[in-house]
């Protein structure tokens, strides 16, 4: 804390816990939301709170901004869990990014920029999977139809409440008429050691390049700008 927050700001927080929430924002920003938290009482808990629905904010204001259409869709959304606990003894999921309801989800205007003919491929994990409403519902306001799943084999796992979960599955949908240009399609399971919290193997978009070449490609929720892709 005393490295990201500076003196004048550390005097401000009404706790050291409240100078940590905001040791990782801009040094601007750590007086604004300590300024907030000390006029407005909030505790430690209420002020990250406040801090992720600030980020949550902007983006689904980014993810509106859309424009185009595109017959490829790859998502890994920011699912919400009602642990919020990663694993048993781990870090909440929003310590790594900003998660979103099954609502807000629903509500992002993806149909709009979708091809009459397209398919989507999303990520969903384990304890999901048959949530309801969950992510048949995200799927299906989006304007796709299930089709089909493969399953990731990343090798670590975490420890779930009744297995050590080590899978994730890719959802394959499909909106109109939109099967692979390739004959010989990809096997239903594959394997590869994960490298990070929610980090998805750079296999999958090639596979996904693979099944349907010359696009258009729109990945939501992405990590890092890619050549051909609209991220």
């Amino acid at each position: 804390v005393s490295t990201h927050v500076a003196l004048e700001e550390r005097k401000l927080a009404p706790s050291p816990s409240h100078a940590a929430a905001v040791a990782p924002l801009d040094p601007a920003l750590q007086r604004v939301w300590l300024e907030k938290a000390k006029g407005e009482g909030l505790t430690v808990r209420e002020l990250k709170d406040e801090i992720r629905a600030s980020s949550r904010r902007k983006v689904v204001s980014g993810q509106a901004k859309l424009s185009g259409k595109y017959r490829v869709i790859y998502a890994d959304p920011p699912w919400r869990y009602r642990n919020t606990s990663a694993t048993k003894g781990g870090s909440s999921v929003k310590e790594h990014y900003p998660d979103m309801s099954i609502e807000e989800l629903c509500k992002l205007p993806v149909e709009a920029h979708a091809e009459k003919n397209a398919v989507l491929l999303m990520w969903v994990t384990v304890p999901l999977m048959f949530e309801n409403p969950g992510p048949r519902e995200v799927m299906e306001a989006w304007g796709f139809r299930y089709q089909s799943m493969q399953t990731w084999d990343k090798v670590l796992g975490n420890p779930g409440r009744f297995l050590h979960i080590t899978t994730e599955h890719l959802i394959i949908a499909e909106r109109g008429n939109c099967p692979p240009d390739i004959a010989k399609v990809p096997a239903s399971l594959f394997t590869e050691r994960r490298t990070g919290h929610s980090v998805k193997p750079t296999v999958t978009r090639k596979m996904i390049e693979k099944m349907f070449p010359g696009g258009p490609y729109l990945e939501l929720f992405g990590r890092e700008l890619v050549k051909g892709w609209h991220v």
